[in-house]
């Protein structure tokens, strides 16, 4: 047994350094519990990682997402390198309400039997491994510490799997984190930070507070794909099995405007700060870009989204999947304040060798039901304009089969560039129609819908506006 401080700033002592060592030899199995995490915590252990995903051996990790700090994409990227899904793979979320997930236990079994653990303070992120006063023990069979002692601890982590415990949510797929950060668990951007009052001389007449700097240099975990896993050991997939995703063009990237959480609505909903009304075309977007490089959505129109073409009254949504909403940055409206981006949005109906245009009219995106004195169910809904309805006369004028519930269309994103919506409505009969029925199916199929009735749209796709 050993104690580790990093109060006397020994980099010895850093949980960085253990980890470093603990991950020399061959690794059989890997276990992980952490109260806090974030994915630059991982960038030591991916070596160690990718030949437990290509060796299918036991790996299992649970994160603490306390208050929704835990990203979204940093899970997702977690997933990319573990492998999920996987046999011998077992990723957990735990969340609780007036409680938090606190643990911070880091298990090893050597390929040759021996064990080696850590308990103590330090999170799996960059900050506890390496920056942080921090205080554990590390146990190891080769030094003569109780074998049963380190089985506890491994059968600490196991039991939250095999019993499924209340707040534990397991990682299954894309569609799980979309779920949790649904219901406020894991968040699509960083809480804004508060002011450290006391980092400098001057601030309101405080001392300058001591800085510390890190102990170890740590490895940088690669960008991860946030778009849906394909099933197997094998890394994710970045877009739908029939086509590839290229990625984004860089000039279609937006200036990143500062963005912020509302108090009273789920944090992946980024609002303009101080904002008093809608935010308007390219200063309704973050910057951020959507997963994978894509450009925008597959959807497949119901009767709410085609009512327009159906002669039906009232108004036409398009439901928009809480995967995307970390690119758009709202403002408020009404009395309820309701979240809301206005957007141009193009329009037009696609037949083989011919383009009906359907013009330019106004959107919206907007929440509905996020607050206790409105109805709704805490979704958001893109306006489908009335100017449809005298796109689907000059389809039928023109002979044509206008587009009706369980067609699909695409819907492309605003972007820096062009911050407008772009829809299309497509023929059945038309070539593109089946080729983008064909990849929706195979999303579909596979797991990799993006929300009810959607999937990601890759670049090259949809034909030239």
């Amino acid at each position: 047994m050993r104690y580790l401080d990093t109060g006397g700033r020994d980099p010895g002592h850093a949980l960085a350094n253990w980890l470093a060592h603990a991950v020399r030899e061959q690794v059989a199995e890997i276990r992980l519990q952490t109260g806090f995490f974030s994915l630059d915590g991982v960038g030591l252990l991916i070596p160690t990682l990718e030949q437990c995903r290509a060796n299918d051996r036991a790996t299992k990790v649970l994160i603490g997402s306390n208050d929704a700090s835990t990203l979204r994409d940093d899970v997702a990227g977690l997933m990319e390198i573990i492998g999920i899904p996987r046999h011998c793979a077992q990723l957990g979320v735990v969340n609780f309400g007036g409680a938090y997930f606190h643990p911070k236990t880091y298990h090893i079994r050597r390929a040759d039997g021996s064990q080696l653990a850590y308990v103590g303070s330090a999170n799996l992120t960059a900050a506890g491994l390496a920056l942080h006063v921090e205080a554990g023990i590390t146990l190891d069979t080769n030094e003569g510490d109780d074998p049963r002692h380190l089985s506890e601890i491994a059968a600490a982590i196991d039991c939250w799997f095999d019993e499924q415990r209340d707040g534990l949510t397991v990682i299954s797929s894309q569609a799980t984190l979309d779920t949790l950060v649904e219901n406020g668990i894991l968040s699509l951007a960083p809480p804004p930070r508060a002011e450290n009052q006391g980092a400098g001389a001057g601030n309101s007449g405080r001392p300058a507070r001591p800085r510390l700097q890190p102990l170890v240099t740590l490895p940088r975990a690669r960008a991860a794909s946030t778009q849906p896993t394909t099933q197997g050991s094998g890394p994710v997939s970045s877009a739908p099995a029939a086509t590839p995703t290229p990625a984004q063009p860089t000039a279609a990237v937006a200036a990143n405007l500062p963005s912020v959480p509302r108090g009273g609505f789920p944090p992946y909903l980024l609002f303009a700060p101080n904002a008093a009304g809608p935010t308007i075309g390219g200063s309704a977007l973050t910057g951020a870009l959507l997963p994978g490089g894509s450009v925008g959505l597959i959807i497949q129109l119901n009767c709410d989204s085609a009512r327009h073409f159906m002669g039906r009254v009232g108004t036409a949504n398009i439901s928009i999947p809480v995967a995307t909403v970390s690119t758009l940055r709202f403002g408020v409206f009404g009395k309820h304040d309701r979240p809301r981006a206005e957007f141009n949005l193009r329009l037009r109906y696609v037949s083989s060798g011919r383009v009906i245009d359907g013009g330019t009219a106004s959107t919206n995106v907007m929440g509905y039901g996020f607050t206790a004195s409105e109805t709704g169910h805490g979704d958001i809904r893109m306006l489908v304009p009335t100017e449809a309805r005298s796109l689907g006369q000059a389809v039928t004028a023109a002979g044509l089969t206008p587009p009706t519930a369980g067609d699909v269309a695409l819907l492309e994103w605003p972007t820096a560039i062009d911050p407008s919506f772009r829809l299309s409505f497509l023929d059945t009969r038309s070539t593109i129609s089946q080729q983008v029925t064909t990849l929706f199916n195979a999303a579909a199929a596979a797991g990799q819908n993006v929300g009810n009735g959607a999937c990601w749209l890759a670049a090259g796709v949809s034909p030239n506006w």
